[in-house]
């Protein structure tokens, strides 16, 4: 019995939240220890930040590397968010295969608006989970990509780190 409890207790920690934090436009969102800060760019006016998760072994036993990318950028401060959503989704080439909001319970954040979706590359299919919100004078883009085989194992952890998405 004290070993099963060890076994949970490790796997726990091993899975517990990390806060990540950026600011501005002071938002936050969690990211459980097998994520990693892979690179952080800045741009006038635009600002990248791209987590890579552990590698995932699909059914062919390929190495799938998960990533979920945060774009801050500076907007108009009038730029509404309905507005702002069709102009990144216009830049984006995905079939949308669901929409999330704070309404649909998935989405903590009240100025964003979220899609589950899928696009074919380099013919792999691959599944997207995109975020886009408003907070003061800043547009936000959070992009989850993952290979689609190995959604199953990833799907869970997308949506716990887009429901996280708060402002501080």
């Amino acid at each position: 019995m004290r070993t099963t409890w060890l076994i949970i207790l490790v796997a726990c920690t091993a899975l517990s939240a990390k806060v990540q934090t950026i600011s501005p436009p002071d938002i936050q969102f969690k990211l459980n220890k097998k994520w990693h800060l892979e690179n952080e760019l800045e741009q006038p006016k635009l600002h990248y930040y791209v987590y890579k998760r552990q590698a995932i072994t699909d059914d062919e036993g390929y190495e799938i590397i998960p990533n979920f990318t945060v774009i801050t950028e500076e907007i108009d401060s009038t730029q509404d968010l309905m507005g702002y959503s069709i102009l990144k989704r216009l830049a984006m080439d995905f079939n949308v295969d669901r929409v999330i909001s704070q309404a649909s319970g998935e989405l903590e954040m009240k100025q964003a608006i979220g899609y589950i979706g899928h696009f074919t590359h380099k013919k792999l299919e691959k599944t997207v989970y995109v975020v886009h919100a408003i907070r003061g004078s800043y547009g936000l883009q959070f992009i989850g990509e993952i290979t689609t085989s190995v959604k199953d194992d990833v799907e869970r952890e997308m949506l716990k780190i887009m429901k996280s998405i708060e402002p501080i």
